[in-house]
């Protein structure tokens, strides 16, 4: 892959308990669905706020959420069918960290008051060590 103005690394995070409720240079991209309201030949992007998993839980229920998730948005824009496995990016410090990728939500774009779901980075640092090459 060659990089340039338009195509960069993102770093991996480097602390397990990455905190990045407040941060608001957060970053989700995909080429999923977007029901007619952009060009689905452009890679889309989203800036997008981080929510505390425990006001995610009150909304999806505590048994669904975990420390290894974590919830962006408020369902009127985000993550589509389609973007599933796609990146969550944050600046922490000056660079893009890899916080999450597309997991779950509700079906459909459009989902208020239901954030999408992502599956936190963080907490997968060893497993990646482990199995990257």
């Amino acid at each position: 892959m060659e990089f340039n103005q338009y195509v960069q690394p993102a770093c991996l995070p480097g602390d397990e308990n990455l905190d990045l409720v407040g941060n608001d240079d957060c970053w989700i991209t995909g080429w999923g669905l977007t029901q007619g309201s952009q060009d689905e030949n452009v890679l889309q992007e989203l800036n997008i706020e981080v929510r505390t998993n425990s006001d995610c839980a009150n909304i999806w229920g505590a048994d669904m959420i975990h420390d290894t998730h974590i919830c962006l948005g408020h369902g009127q824009t985000g993550a589509c069918n389609g973007d599933s496995g796609g990146p969550l990016v944050c600046r922490v410090n000056g660079r893009f960290v890899l916080a999450g990728a597309t997991s779950w939500g509700r079906s459909g774009c459009q989902t208020a008051g239901y954030p999408s779901v992502y599956t936190r980075i963080s907490k997968y640092l060893d497993w990646i060590a482990r199995n990257a090459n």
